[in-house]
């Protein structure tokens, strides 16, 4: 499936992705089947509602990770970090924080140190 595709997709899920210069590099770092596995990863929850409880069906993740939620594949052992943001317009938006191996929590560590960097300049989902 093509990025357009994918787009096209999020958009009738009512859904944005938007993502940090260091995620939107995670990403490009991946082999051509792995970004097309983690786009589908993100699909998938887009469609599930990424919003973190109440309002959705992700679990918020714990201490400097507050306010972010994960996307796990552990047949690829892959995680994607991500922050789910109303746009107060019906629409919520994914920003991506962080991609990569689960690899003693280095994905968590990773978009930890992101966060505190305040590295949150962001692309729109067209990589």
């Amino acid at each position: 499936m093509d990025r357009g595709r994918f787009d096209e997709l999020f958009r009738q899920c009512g859904v944005q992705v938007r993502f940090t210069r260091a995620a939107a590099e995670d990403f490009q770092s991946l082999r051509k089947n792995q970004q097309r596995f983690v786009l589908a990863l993100i699909l998938k929850q887009a469609q599930k509602n990424p919003r973190l409880r109440p309002a959705g069906n992700r679990i918020p993740l714990n201490k400097e990770l507050a306010g972010l939620a994960k996307i796990k594949s552990k047949s690829a052992n892959l995680r994607v970090v991500y922050r789910p943001v109303d746009e107060g317009d019906g629409t919520v938006a994914m920003e991506i924080i962080a991609i990569g191996p689960r690899d003693h929590d280095k994905v968590y560590k990773e978009a930890a140190r992101r966060m505190m960097a305040g590295d949150s300049e962001q692309k729109e989902s067209g990589l």
